[in-house]
Order: structure tokens, then C-alpha cells, then sequence
């Protein structure tokens, strides 16, 4: 696909679909679904992300930290 035909997609000018999503989440190395789901701006994400990242039993703990947190306030 051409870079103009791209700026038409992010700008809604033509329709995207599976084929595009699969081939942008493999370049961006993600899921096609969080090309749909997440807003870019929001820091949450790379938070999520780092998680994903780290061993099973350290998640457990950044959990039982995050919910900690959210008791707190």
C-alpha cells in the first residue's frame, strides 16, 4: 500500500480492513484488536505493556500493587 493510501485509512477517507490490520500490528508488534481498541495517548498502555513483558509470579505481584493502589485511592 502506498503511503497516501495509508493517510486515507488514518484519515477515514477509505475503508481499512483484515489484511491491513494484520499487516500493521506485525510492523507495530501488536495485536490487530489494540489497533482498534487503544488511544495512543493514553499512558496506560505502556504500563500494560511492560507487564505482558515480565515473568508470570512478578505480574502476580504488580497486581496485588495495582490493586493496592486503587483501594488507596
Amino acid at each position: 500500500m502506498s503511503r497516501e493510501n495509508y493517510s486515507r485509512v488514518e484519515r477515514g477517507l477509505i475503508p481499512y480492513n483484515q489484511d491491513l490490520l494484520e499487516q500493521l500490528a506485525e510492523a507495530l508488534a501488536c495485536e490487530p484488536a489494540d489497533l482498534l481498541m487503544r488511544d495512543p495517548k493514553s499512558p496506560v498502555w505502556s504500563i500494560y505493556d511492560t507487564l505482558r513483558a515480565i515473568p508470570e509470579e512478578q505480574q502476580k505481584i504488580a497486581l496485588t500493587m495495582l490493586q493496592a493502589l486503587r483501594k488507596a485511592g
